[in-house]
């Protein structure tokens, strides 16, 4: 075991960037590692499902090679065919004071992203004339209609015709082709990606990873998720899925259960082989959900469960407090306190007494991670979420807004009107 990267030569470093991985040895064949998660597609709303699975590309030079503009004029990510206005983005960015920026639409392009110049070159496709902007305004279903109506070049007919149709094996046919990403779901995002690679043409010298790919998917959506890694695989991919959920589980061909418990509990390899194996393996909570899940299916052993006569989610009850427990941050000792909700609260005490720690770093700390978790993935990326709150629990806590007076204090170019961010709408 020793570090290797670039100019350390010590056994053990800890130095940023160094990771040190121990074991004996490793047997494996060439393979190109890919991660496939559930993060944005892309980092600004220029991406889209069509500019990340390259089929922009195509769609390019079709409308370059039928109205003699070059294809950088119908891209909205060069000068020569972005709105000056927006830039190509299609939105202006309006900034909030307390909750993140706020998008609205363009007055020169109205959303569309190009300029008139653009706008007005207009192709037959079927029995329609389309500017650019119409086309990317189209599903992936009725994009890909027109596409197979158009003249395009052998190769380039084929290499279309394998994203469209990895868009649609994904179930991603109902999606505008030119959706932003910021605006796609988790699940959504992942499907685009796994679509990208199902158009590889070098799949089988691929090896994709998946986290926890069922996160956030709904039962049926983990039915279609099975499918296309079917097909990857059956297409020559080689797919290691981390993964709790039985569904996905049960459809592997190998499993691998590590345990038997976590942290110094765990670590230890319990099983490896296929899902018949696992059900004999002693001591692993996999085969135990499994074996569970399987006399359930089949109605052999089911006890009365005290949860079955009772609704799925109780009624949502109105508090009139917001109750802190076990509040330990700083000097705060295992503080448990109400805060009245409709009426005004003073928290006062000597300096250093633990006024700041408990509403600032327990209160707004909370506030603002529960806040935080109800955004996109996009947006979440560029906030700092900060560390948690200590303490045992915060409950009766709904939307809150920390008035902090220290933003743009000391900044010339704040003004009474940005403050109030009444010169947005002036």
């Amino acid at each position: 075991m020793g570090c290797r990267s670039v100019g350390c030569r010590s056994v053990g470093c800890r130095s940023i960037g160094c990771r040190i991985v121990d074991f004996r040895s490793m047997d494996r064949p060439t393979l190109k590692a890919v991660l496939v998660d559930q993060k944005p597609i892309g980092k600004n709303p220029r991406s889209n499902p069509a500019t990340y699975t390259k089929l922009s590309d195509q769609i390019r030079d079709l409308f370059a090679d039928k109205t003699g503009l070059s294809a950088s004029h119908f891209s909205f990510n060069r000068p020569e065919g972005a709105c000056d206005t927006c830039g190509g983005i299609g939105a202006l960015e309006v900034p909030m004071r307390y909750l993140p920026p706020v998008w609205i639409p363009c007055s020169d392009c109205e959303g569309r992203r190009f300029k008139d110049q653009v706008l007005s070159a207009e192709i037959p496709l079927g029995n329609r004339r389309l500017s650019i902007a119409d086309f990317y305004e189209q599903s992936i279903e009725e994009a890909g209609i027109l596409l197979s109506m158009a003249d395009m070049e052998g190769r380039t007919r084929r290499r279309t015709e394998r994203i469209i149709t990895a868009l649609m094996d994904v179930g991603l046919g109902y999606l505008p082709l030119g959706q932003p990403s910021p605006t796609l779901s988790g699940g959504e995002a992942q499907r685009v990606k796994l679509a990208k690679h199902l158009a590889n043409p070098s799949l089988p010298r691929s090896l994709l990873i998946l986290d926890e790919p069922s996160t956030g998917l709904h039962p049926q959506d983990i039915s279609g998720l099975l499918l296309i890694l079917d097909r990857l695989v059956r297409g020559g991919a080689t797919v290691v899925v981390i993964e709790h959920n039985t569904d996905v589980i049960r459809a592997a061909d190998w499993i691998i259960d590590l345990g038997p418990g976590a942290g110094p509990d765990g670590g230890r390899l319990l099983h490896s082989g296929t899902v018949e194996d696992i059900l004999q393996a002693k001591g692993s909570a996999t085969a135990a959900a499994l074996t569970r899940e399987q006399k359930e299916l089949s109605g052999v052993g089911n006890e009365p469960s005290a949860f079955r006569d009772k609704p799925c989610m109780a009624p949502r009850q109105r508090t009139d407090a917001i109750h802190i427990r076990g509040a330990r941050t700083h000097n705060l000792k295992s503080v448990n306190v109400s805060i009245p909700k409709g009426a005004l609260t003073v928290v006062t005490g000597v300096s250093g007494s633990g006024k700041t720690s408990l509403v600032a770093d327990v209160l707004m700390a909370t506030a603002r991670r529960r806040f935080l978790e109800s955004l996109s993935l996009y947006e979440r990326q560029s906030v700092k979420e900060g560390p948690e709150a200590e303490a045992d629990g915060v409950e009766g806590l709904g939307v809150a807004v920390a008035l902090d007076d220290k933003k743009g204090r000391f900044q010339r170019r704040a003004t009474v009107g940005t403050a109030t961010e009444i010169a947005h709408h002036l």
